[in-house]
C-alpha cells in the first residue's frame, strides 16, 4: 500500500511589487496555516517518509513550517520541474523520485496539484471528492492511497481519497 500526500503551498504574499513569482514568500495567513497543517498531519499519522518539493520560495517555506511539527526529519528532494507542473509531470516525478517509502508527499502549485489529485483518485467519500473537485485552496492536503508496491505502478484512477483537509476545517 502506498500513500501519496498532495500539499498545496500556503497563502503567498503579493506585497513586494516586482518580485519574481518564483521568489514570492508566504503571507501572514500562510505562515499560520502551514504549521497548523503540519500539526494535523502529525496527529493523524500522515507524516511522509520523503517529500518532493517545488523550488519556489512559498513551497519551501510551507514545507519548513509544516515539517517543524513532525517527530522525525524527512528526506526532501527539491525539483525545479514541480514549479507549476501539470498532472503528467507530477506523475512522472512521483514514479521517478518516490523511492522505497510508503508515504510520499508532493508540495506544489495549482492547477496541476488539483488536476493530479482528481486524475488519481477514483474512489473515496463522495463529499470529500466533491470538495476537492470544487476547490483546492492554499495549504490544502489530499491523501490518496494506492494498492501498489512501487511508485512506478501508480496510474490514473487507481487511488482512493482517504483525507481532504483544508486550513478552514481546523478552525
Amino acid at each position: 500500500m502506498k500513500r501519496l500526500l498532495l500539499f498545496r503551498h500556503a497563502k503567498s504574499s503579493w506585497t513586494e511589487a516586482g518580485l519574481d513569482d518564483h521568489e514570492r514568500g508566504l503571507a501572514r495567513r500562510g505562515r499560520r496555516a502551514a504549521p497548523a497543517m503540519g500539526q494535523i498531519m502529525k496527529v493523524r499519522g500522515l507524516q511522509p517518509g520523503r517529500v518532493l518539493c517545488s523550488t519556489s520560495a512559498r513551497t519551501r517555506q510551507t514545507l519548513s513550517l509544516a515539517a517543524a511539527a513532525w517527530s522525525d526529519p524527512v528526506e526532501t528532494v527539491y525539483l525545479d520541474s514541480l514549479y507549476h507542473a501539470r498532472a503528467r509531470s507530477l506523475l512522472d516525478a512521483v514514479r521517478v523520485h518516490g523511492g522505497m517509502v510508503q508515504t510520499l508527499m508532493v508540495v506544489g502549485h495549482q492547477p496541476g496539484l488539483q488536476d493530479f489529485a482528481l486524475e488519481l483518485a477514483d474512489r473515496g467519500e463522495p463529499g470529500l471528492l466533491g470538495q476537492m473537485g470544487e476547490k483546492f485552496p492554499t495549504a490544502a492536503l489530499a491523501v490518496i492511497e494506492f494498492p501498489a508496491r512501487s511508485w512506478s505502478e501508480l496510474a490514473p484512477a487507481s487511488g482512493r481519497l482517504s483525507h481532504y483537509l483544508r486550513p478552514r476545517d481546523l478552525d
